[in-house]
């Protein structure tokens, strides 16, 4: 049983509904992704088990 963590750029159909079940007050559309606005996502066979969203501040990565 593998657990996978990535960083999620686009969404597909499954991503929206697991995002659903994990912040269900938040509008996803309203999500701004980019380079310092990322979001990352634990992945268990094929879903979505937990995601954060990260802000990158500052010269230093």
């Amino acid at each position: 049983m593998k657990l996978t963590i990535i960083r999620l750029q686009h969404f597909s159909d499954q991503d929206r509904i697991d995002l659903g079940k994990i912040w269900p007050s938040q509008d996803l559309s309203t999500l701004t992704l980019d380079e310092n606005h990322r979001l990352y996502a634990a992945r268990f066979n094929e879903r979505l088990l937990g995601a954060v969203r990260v802000t990158l501040r500052g010269g230093r990565r």
